[in-house]
């Protein structure tokens, strides 16, 4: 059981963290429309009821969005930026080195840091 947790964890961790916020949503956004159904004067929704309600729906559907556009945003701006030290950033002018051993196909060779490397 350890080993697929820790092969897995940032699987794990991103999932873990999503049902957490949409629990939190779901109650907090539960609340709110109950607020606003009573000041009309109309009925409440419980917290099962709400998941069916538009009320929800959009307020997924307007996070999902927002996280959509934001992601789409960074990958074109990432066509024309650059950021130093970032492997995303590497020149288009200089020649693509393979991280492959040539003795040992399939294995990654060891990253060697010099101090000549630093700044």
């Amino acid at each position: 059981m350890r080993r697929p947790c820790r092969d897995n964890g940032l699987s794990l961790a991103a999932f873990g963290l999503f049902f957490l916020f949409l629990a939190v949503m779901r109650i907090t956004g539960n609340r709110e429309y109950n607020e606003d159904q009573r000041e009309h004067g109309e009925e409440t929704a419980g917290y099962l009821s709400y998941l069916g309600t538009g009320h929800f729906k959009e307020s997924v559907f307007e996070n999902w969005e927002s996280e959509f556009l934001q992601m789409g945003g960074f990958v074109v701006l990432t066509v024309f930026l650059r950021q130093k030290g970032s492997p995303e950033s590497n020149s288009s002018k200089a020649p693509r080195t393979s991280t492959r051993s040539p003795t040992r196909p399939g294995r990654a060779r060891p990253a060697r840091c010099d101090a000549a490397d630093w700044p």
